[in-house]
């Protein structure tokens, strides 16, 4: 007694596939049903430009799932469009779990405060580009080289790309070398004058 809506496929003798939508509706005469309305339409090139967006979606994802590096997209209102696996992996999320989240809730209240300024800018439509720390899931800290890149379309701001490498060794590294070149100077501080550092040519350095 209540309408109803449903899609068909129909595959041809020559193999091409017709979509159907299909809507039928009751007749009621003194809250009796006595027929059916029923309203048919081709809707075939409509899926197909359906299962185009698809499949370019899903290329995409494979695409973006090889780089090694988080990519994601952020709408102007700060909700989540798109997240590599990369991205997924970081913050410990699935892509359900993803699809449509704040990037408040995302990051949490003290981390968003610190890349509010970022966010800002790249609203505004200049693109941002910072080293950050971050602390993952797991527990751990983690050091980020991040890119906020508006998305820009006949001057409005729909929202933001976001790339970020995961650039923690080298981080780790580096404070590793600046330790060690802190001990090294420290140690010929306290060395008596007279020592001189001389390089494979002989020269004093």
């Amino acid at each position: 007694k209540t309408p109803q809506s449903y899609e068909t496929k129909f595959v041809n003798p020559n193999g091409d596939v017709d979509w159907y939508f299909t809507h039928v509706s009751p007749i009621f005469s003194e809250e009796k049903v006595i027929g059916l309305t029923l309203i048919t339409r081709n809707i075939s090139k409509s899926k197909e430009l359906e299962q185009k967006l698809i499949d370019q979606n899903n290329f995409i994802q494979k695409v973006t799932n090889s780089i090694p590096g988080m990519v994601g997209y952020w709408t102007n209102d700060l909700r989540n469009a798109f997240a590599n696996s990369a991205y997924l992996e970081w913050f410990g999320k699935t892509s359900e779990q993803m699809k449509g989240i704040r990037i408040q809730d995302l990051l949490g209240e003290e981390l968003f405060k610190i890349n509010k300024s970022y966010i800002e800018g790249a609203l505004s439509g200049q693109s941002q580009r910072f080293e950050r720390m971050i602390k993952k899931p797991s527990g751990k800290l983690g050091y980020a080289w991040a890119q906020y890149i508006p998305d820009i379309v006949d001057g409005y701001v729909k929202g933001f790309l976001v790339l970020v490498t995961d650039v923690t060794e080298l981080k780790l590294t580096e404070i590793s070398l600046k330790e060690t070149q802190k001990k090294m100077n420290e140690i010929l501080e306290s060395i008596p004058e007279g020592l001189v550092e001389i390089n494979m040519k002989g020269e004093i350095v």
